[in-house]
């Protein structure tokens, strides 16, 4: 799994010893593969091709067609180039003739195509050399990840009840009709105070009755 952009193995699933010096020495043989060609090994690896394809007609002198392949390829991973070359042979190379004889430019960027595919592979397995394993909680420590998940859990319960119940509230309250005039009048009797219909008024001096 990923962790900050990084890669981490859960706990007891991290590499074994047999299984870090395998990928320790395929590492070694990926950078080892990635080593610069020379203008000996360019020369061993293009000479057959010009031989066996016709060039486009751009003309010139050898030397200089030679030059301009030293001058391209010189420096690129040996590797890459050996890759490259048996591609364009096989006519699997993408954008190739497969008649003619590639420029100095496409074979160079044919031979960084499959350069790039050798360095994807070293990163690839340098990450998973660099990455750490995750430590096992010990058992009250789980357990207590356990119970604060349950009272989390039951606390958004009760919250979800609760604005439930305040909903409800809301909505009864909204239902109930709202009095009006006289009948919204609460019957409240005060001293010195008699009611006279719906309508309280000041008790005068007459008895009441009259």
């Amino acid at each position: 799994m990923q962790v900050d952009g990084r890669l981490v193995f859960r706990a007891r699933r991290g590499l074994t010893e047999a299984e870090r010096r395998s990928l320790a020495s395929e590492l070694r043989a990926l950078r080892g593969r990635l080593t610069p060609a020379s203008d000996q090994d360019v020369a061993a690896q293009i000479l057959p091709i010009m031989k066996a394809r016709p060039s486009r007609g751009e003309g010139g002198a050898a030397e200089f067609r030679a030059a301009a392949f030293l001058d391209a390829l010189t420096g690129l991973p040996i590797e890459a180039l050996i890759a490259a070359c048996r591609a364009i042979n096989h006519g699997t190379a993408p954008g190739i003739s497969r008649t003619f004889m590639p420029t100095p430019a496409e074979i160079a960027h044919e031979t960084r195509r499959h350069a790039a595919r050798l360095r994807a592979e070293m990163i690839r397995i340098d990450a998973v050399l660099q990455a750490r394993e995750d430590f096992e909680p010990d058992p009250s420590a789980r357990a207590n990840s356990r119970a604060l998940r349950r009272a989390e859990e039951l606390s958004r319960k009760l919250e979800a009840v609760s604005a439930n119940d305040r909903a409800s509230l809301r909505r009864s309250t909204s239902e109930q009709p709202t009095p009006t005039g006289a009948e919204g009048l609460p019957d409240v009797r005060l001293p010195g105070w008699r009611k006279v219909g719906d309508v309280p008024c000041q008790k005068t001096g007459e008895a009441e009755g009259a």
